[in-house]
């Protein structure tokens, strides 16, 4: 949920740059030679990279969580790996690691918000105290209110009590309007209370700006239903128009897919990430083709077609299944009229 701050601290960088900083992540993986400032240069340099390219994902995971392993004392690389988790929607990773980290400082108030917050969105009702525990420690530093309020209005979300969390969003202050998660949460809060018109336009508001935050595919979902319900019934079949990028390559590897999309981003998963593979033997995995569109890879023997977009949501949280998938990951027309959608060799 509070991401902000480490997204910006590197998409400045160029994508030229993109071979040498994933082999200093590689040199830096190493735990023995990740020292206190170095591990902060690894965030400073290349967390935000790693929303933008997932190349990065496992090299930055693998050097991040060994390093707090490592340094379970060092508040700042704890703080911003978990700011990190929390981006990815991996929430219950982060919680264990913060509340190692209060121990060595209850008092510090962007630890507790951190923490308050992980357990509000993926704790279970129960512990819904011990949020409020951490998040009243953090209401102590005023530039924190409008996040710690926010989190409580998620609780109350997660209760069901649309109103009160309404009412608790209605009256943050103006500067929560350019926070994607405070507007998908008025989003979540306004379809509970049945206003399906001010969800869309929060959702809008969230979904516009193309950052990652906590719960950003539940948005892309209920964007999905709400657009879904206020369409013609004669339109619904044309819902796929929406941009999808176009693959200009990949490789099915062992233990995954690296897919480089035309925009310069490569797309890597591991193929656990894939449910629908899950009853597939590893030589049905990497027998995948790209699609004649380009728009995504196919698996002919196993009669299945994945967007790219699909894929992109697979890297970053696993593939959703059908009956949650958003309307950016719906088969597209032209793979209905060509069988078995895939290129000729």
């Amino acid at each position: 949920m509070r991401t902000g701050a480490c997204i910006k601290c590197a998409t400045g960088k160029k994508t030229g740059k993109r071979t040498a900083m994933f082999e200093w992540v590689r040199r830096k993986s190493t735990v023995t030679g990740l020292g206190r400032a170095g591990a902060e240069e690894l965030l400073g340099t290349c967390i935000a990279r790693a929303f933008r390219d997932s190349t990065f994902e496992s090299s930055l995971n693998s050097a991040l969580s060994a390093a707090v392993a490592h340094q379970p004392t060092n508040t700042e690389l704890v703080l911003n790996y978990c700011r990190w988790l929390d981006g990815l929607s991996r929430n219950e990773q982060a919680i264990p690691l913060l509340e190692r980290a209060m121990e060595f400082a209850p008092a510090h108030s962007q630890l507790a918000l951190q923490l308050g917050w992980a357990l509000a969105e993926a704790g279970a009702p129960e512990s819904f105290g011990h949020a409020e525990k951490w998040l009243a420690v953090a209401e102590r530093e005023k530039e924190l209110r409008m996040n710690v309020a926010d989190s409580r209005a998620w609780m109350r979300l997660r209760k069901g009590d649309f109103d009160t969390a309404w009412q608790i969003l209605c009256d943050l202050p103006n500067r929560a309007d350019a926070v994607p998660e405070i507007a998908y949460h008025r989003a979540a809060a306004s379809d509970g209370r049945g206003d399906k018109e001010s969800a869309l336009f929060f959702l809008e508001q969230a979904l516009s700006p193309g950052f990652p935050f906590c719960g950003v595919y539940d948005a892309m979902v209920l964007h999905s239903k709400l657009l879904r319900d206020r369409a013609p019934v004669a339109s619904k079949q044309q819902e796929i128009i929406l941009k999808v990028p176009t693959i200009a390559r990949f490789h099915a590897e062992d233990n995954g897919l690296v897919i480089s999309l035309d925009s310069g981003e490569v797309v890597s998963l591991s193929w656990d990430r894939i449910w629908e593979l899950g009853d597939a033997t590893p030589d049905q995995r990497r027998r995948c083709r790209l699609t004649r569109d380009r728009l995504g890879l196919a698996w002919p023997e196993l009669r299945l077609a994945l967007t790219s977009l699909h894929l992109q949501e697979a890297a970053m949280k696993g593939s959703a299944r059908p009956e949650d998938r958003p309307l950016y990951g719906y088969t597209p027309n032209s793979w209905r009229l060509q069988d078995p959608w895939v290129e000729e060799e």
